[in-house]
């Protein structure tokens, strides 16, 4: 009864946190899908709309699609297509319900390291209400962050587990959640140096530096029990007295380094396309901007207003570096200078900086200057050093708990408050790229995707504008070159858009867009041959470019070099198994060919996998009434029809088809 008894304060707390956090975030239920990365990671990627299928499992772990390496990933979303479909705002509250599950194991993983309820229960509360840490939860693409800190959470309550008796079969079970990590965000490559900060505070297994009276009391009874064992078994005690470095500590992670180098080599290989150059980039730049990057993370903490989903890069002056500079240099210095009275600070304060550091910059990846979403689990060292700091400072005041309780609600009502307002603008891609242009300046991308929006809304003069102004913010960015590019091709200008094309190959000759926009211009004129050449541009510089294959095999086959046709297509095809258009194509040109027979396959496919595709339909309609079954391809150019009124050719293939059944077989 007793430890049941023990029990009630966590459930209170976890049902808690549950409820308040919920109450802020349940409002994604009815948002959109935003027209930046939801595109790549689900509205536009047929093989993760089809759902969960054994090609998609391939694909899932041989694909770098969206610049990543990220297999789980690929597969939660691919489960929620096959739950939900296309409805956006269930995947949004599976983003919740990761995001609830992450405040719970926070909560009860330093409760167990610490033994501190309310101080763990601070945290945790920080954690789950922060603004910082809407853009991770209320973006559906952002899946990576709440399903990777969740095997992180994990991983921390089966080491806690490990530490306690230190079996191997509970040493696997911490690394294979590692190795489950990685594949859902390689951001986690960081863990093994979190676990070497905990090892010294909270859990107290080096005596390094150890003070006794530092050590949270839940600490201390693990290591009793620990050195019972070693004793027993006539071996050092490995948390008693000494001055000597605690190595089986390193040792102990050696396989977990291993497989955060392996990650490190997987990722910048995925990465290689998205992976800013030093010529574009200077390592300066990349350094200042890191710099005041740590501080600006700090500031925004403190103060989370003017949030942006993207950040112009636009480092500060140099006595802005210096300062930024000197202040983590002193903090830093402090915090190790405190480490024996105040062990939590340097712990809190290397967290912080260890775990952003992979995303902080210095291996640019994308043009933006910072994110809010990578402070999702590096703001938790802050979070613990404000936690256990204010307990410490308030430690003379008369009952102390009840002090601190006050200022605590008003801060979390506050945290509340502006979350809800921030979670309300991520509803659809113009609200909260209107609010992005409206809190930075120069935010070219905010523009770009605004008139991304618009294009796909058939809003070309809209869509022009705001792409006019992208570009007048930043002349040479890529992507504010292609889309303009993009929108005057929409707009029947391709000699407007071929200049743009070409001012994006010559500044950046390694950008496969920029060949494939020139490709689609050459395409459009009937300049086959040199459409090719563009295509094949494209696909050399990204192998991964679904379109320039697409439109490479297409060029192939207006040229009638079938055969050539034929490999892009299947090359396409490797990249995205569940696109029904590629099916209906090989069957044309198998028809083609003359291989009637082969092509019904491939047509009867393209149909399982949609159903409404009229071109389809015809296609094989077509290879039908060439095998003389013409009431089956009256069927099928019938049902083009109906479901394309204006599709001319259907039209005139049923029209051919009635006629064959009215004349007399011979």
């Amino acid at each position: 009864m007793k430890k049941l008894a023990r029990l009630y304060p966590d459930f209170f707390i976890c049902t808690l946190l549950v409820l308040l956090t919920a109450a802020v975030y349940l409002q994604v239920g009815s948002h959109e899908f935003i027209t930046y990365d939801d595109t790549v990671y689900l509205t536009e990627n047929p093989i993760v709309r089809g759902g969960l299928t054994l090609e998609g499992l391939r694909w899932a772990f041989t694909t770098t699609e969206a610049s990543n390496w990220h297999p789980l990933t690929w597969l939660s979303h691919m489960l929620d297509c096959q739950f939900f479909g296309p409805n956006a705002g269930a995947h949004h509250l599976v983003n919740l319900l990761f995001h609830l599950a992450n405040t719970v194991l926070l909560f009860l993983v330093l409760r167990w390291m610490t033994g501190a309820v309310w101080r763990s229960a601070f945290v945790a509360a920080l954690f789950a209400l922060h603004p910082l840490h809407v853009e991770s939860v209320a973006w559906i693409a952002e899946r990576k962050d709440v399903l990777s800190t969740f095997f992180f959470f994990m991983i921390l309550a089966a080491y806690i587990h490990y530490t306690k008796r230190q079996r191997w079969q509970r040493y696997l079970l911490v690394l294979f959640g590692f190795s489950l990590g990685l594949l859902a965000k390689p951001m986690l490559v960081t863990l093994p140096f979190v676990l070497l900060l905990l090892d010294y505070w909270p859990l107290g297994r080096t005596p390094y530096w150890k003070k006794d009276e530092a050590i949270p009391k839940a600490a201390l009874k693990i290591n009793e029990a620990a050195g019972k064992r070693h004793k027993e078994k006539g071996e050092k005690d490995a948390i008693g007295k000494g001055s000597t470095f605690p190595w089986f500590l390193v040792y102990e992670k050696i396989p977990f380094f291993v497989l955060t180098a392996l990650s490190c080599v997987i990722t910048i290989h995925a990465q290689q396309t998205a992976i800013v150059s030093f010529q574009y980039l200077p390592f300066f730049e990349r350094l200042s901007n890191a710099i005041v990057s740590y501080i600006r993370y700090i500031l925004k903490m403190v103060w989370p207003l003017d949030l942006s989903p993207f950040y112009p890069y636009a480092p500060g002056p140099a006595w802005v570096v210096a300062g930024a500079a000197i202040l983590i240099t002193c903090v830093t210095l402090l915090a190790v200078r405190k480490i024996r009275p105040f062990p939590y600070v340097a712990v809190g304060w290397f967290w912080y900086l260890g775990t952003l550091f992979p995303v902080i910059g210095i291996v640019q990846v994308g043009e933006q200057a910072l994110a809010d979403r990578y402070t999702y689990v590096p703001l938790i060292g802050l979070f613990i050093i404000l936690a256990w700091g204010i307990y410490d400072l308030a430690e003379k005041i008369p009952i102390r708990r009840i002090a601190l309780a006050v200022p605590a609600g008003i801060l979390i009502t506050a945290l509340m408050v502006t979350t809800w307002l921030q979670v309300q603008r991520w509803r659809d891609s113009v609200t909260l790229f209107n609010h992005a242009l409206a809190v930075t300046e120069n935010n070219y991308v905010a523009r770009n995707v605004i008139a991304v929006k618009l294009l796909r809304e058939g809003k070309l003069e809209e869509a022009l504008h705001q792409s006019e102004e992208a570009l007048r913010m930043n002349t040479s960015a890529p992507n504010a070159l292609m889309i303009h590019g993009i929108i005057l091709f929409e707009m029947g200008k391709p000699e407007a858009a071929r200049k743009y094309f070409l001012k994006i190959i010559e500044s950046n000759p390694d950008y496969a867009s920029g060949y494939y926009g020139l490709g689609s211009v050459y395409y459009l004129e009937g300049d086959m041959d040199r459409a090719i050449e563009a295509f094949l541009r494209a696909i050399s510089l990204d192998g991964n470019h679904f379109m320039a294959h697409m439109k490479a095999a297409e060029a192939f086959s207006q040229k009638i070099h079938y055969d050539e046709a034929m490999k892009y297509y299947k090359m396409a095809l490797k990249l995205q198994p569940r696109t029904a258009e590629i099916y209906s194509s090989m069957g044309s040109i198998l028809v083609l060919q003359g291989r009637v027979d082969e092509a019904i396959a491939p047509l009867n496919k393209a149909l399982q996998m949609k159903p409404d595709y009229a071109k389809a339909h015809n296609n094989l309609g077509s290879a039908l009434l060439l095998q003389k079954k013409r009431d089956e391809a009256i069927v099928h150019f019938q049902e083009a029809v109906r479901l394309d009124p204006d599709y001319r050719l259907a039209r005139e293939n049923l029209s051919e088809a009635l006629a064959q059944k009215k004349k007399p077989e011979r």
